[in-house]
């Protein structure tokens, strides 16, 4: 996906930011990352030392449940976006 397709991308994301939020049940850090080529949406835990080998396994179940969260939220509306339906045409003729 081209640099401004992935700007585009994000910000059309981002217009739609109260309600992925509202669905993923907590706020996001929705970062545009001005100069780089791409965006980053993350969320960010805090309250745990990752360095702590009897929290591993609750750390990891946090972090499945989360990913899955985030393909629940993103992977639908990112492919409805008019940028990411010209990157698959792009891709489908190489």
């Amino acid at each position: 996906m081209p640099d401004d397709a992935a700007k585009t991308t994000f910000r059309a994301l981002e217009m739609q930011k109260e309600a992925i939020e509202r669905e993923f049940g907590e706020p996001l850090d929705w970062q545009e990352l001005p100069g780089k080529k791409a965006s980053r949406i993350a969320l960010y835990r805090s309250d745990t030392d990752p360095s702590d080998e009897k929290l591993r396994e609750e750390q990891h179940r946090w972090m499945l449940e989360k990913m899955d969260a985030f393909k629940r939220m993103f992977a639908n509306r990112v492919k409805l976006l008019p940028a990411a339906r010209l990157a698959e045409s792009d891709e489908d003729e190489e």
